[in-house]
């Protein structure tokens, strides 16, 4: 999905450059596209809180149906993951594989030393290995992974 915008050869007005913003984030007026389409097409959606990608959704698309984004996340088409800003967001799992790598560095210092402080002892590699058979058997919250890696 494309969003154009042609300026105008005369000089902007104050309240054009936000109304284009506005238009660019699919916020002036909901629209009737896939939920998909509107995920890729921000490429990033806030998703700090559980509820909020749902709710930004929404605002967005016309006829939003909350089982279509519930669907994606357990399909795995989309996904929440730490990503800019070192905070929680929504995005396709075609660019969360360019995105995460993009952003790694930022996280590791964002996590820095007192996230790996606690596991001490843990050889990173070996426990990203784990985590990852982990996500292989089923989509897990940050909570049920922490419980398994207390029980490890």
């Amino acid at each position: 999905m494309a969003i154009t915008w042609t300026p105008h050869p005369a000089t902007l007005s104050r309240r054009a450059p936000n109304r284009a913003f506005l238009a660019r984030q699919l916020l002036l007026e909901r629209a009737p596209v896939p939920t998909h389409a509107v995920i890729e097409h921000l490429t990033g959606l806030q998703a700090q809180a559980p509820q909020a990608p749902y709710v930004g959704l929404w605002t967005r698309i016309r006829d939003f149906a909350p089982d279509d984004l519930s669907v994606q996340l357990l399909d795995r088409s989309a996904v929440r993951l730490i990503l800019m800003r070192s905070t929680v967001h929504l995005v396709t799992a075609d660019d969360c594989l360019w995105l995460r790598p993009t952003v790694q560095s930022s996280v590791d210092r964002a996590v820095g030393p007192r996230g790996w402080r606690k596991l001490e002892g843990a050889e990173p590699a070996e426990l990203a290995a784990t985590g990852r058979a982990w996500l292989d058997e089923a989509p897990r919250s940050a909570a049920e992974l922490n419980e398994l890696l207390g029980e490890r």
